[in-house]
């Protein structure tokens, strides 16, 4: 069963001048998420949309995707029950 949440992003790293910077998604700014189903899968759209087959972390690649809520805490994966990420590098 998935838990219910206020608001949710997709936080991520990538690399900027060539040191990791951390972002959210959609931008802070912005109104977040209201479902971890949908954050979870959008998390899961970005990481297909931006993956790479290299070694190390390549330019426009997004690593270390998770799903936050609006305490910066992270939020269960609803497929695993666990805290998992894509493309952990």
């Amino acid at each position: 069963m998935c838990e219910k949440y206020y608001t949710l992003w997709v936080k991520y790293q990538k690399l900027v001048d060539g040191q990791l910077a951390t972002e959210v998604s959609p931008p802070e700014e912005k109104a977040g998420l209201d479902s971890d189903v949908v954050a979870w899968r959008y998390a899961w759209k970005l990481f297909m949309a931006t993956r790479s087959a290299e070694e190390g972390i390549q330019a426009d690649e997004l690593v270390n995707i998770h799903v936050v809520d609006d305490a910066d805490q992270k939020v269960k994966y609803y497929a695993t029950g666990g805290f998992d990420m894509f493309n952990p590098k």
